[in-house]
């Protein structure tokens, strides 16, 4: 399953790190990251695999994670 810049971002909230302390854990420049989270750059094979391998995340993991998001988005404020 592919990573997206959601599911970094929602993996951030869940560990309550700032975006310092989350590239730093992945071993992106906060620069870098924060472009990433934002979805201005794609996460690429190099950064899925740092992210899953990081937080031991498998398959299964994924998935729910995606659906998490999911639901999330259908109660946010709609600007």
């Amino acid at each position: 399953m592919k990573v997206t810049h959601e599911m970094i971002r929602y993996t951030r909230h869940a560990n309550g790190f700032n975006q310092i302390k989350m590239s730093n854990v992945i071993g992106l420049s906060q620069a870098y990251y924060s472009q990433l989270e934002r979805g201005n750059y794609k996460v690429t094979e190099a950064v899925s695999k740092r992210f899953i391998d990081t937080f031991g995340f498998n398959e299964a993991d994924l998935i729910n994670m995606r659906n998490d998001i999911g639901r999330q988005s259908r109660y946010k404020l709609k600007r």
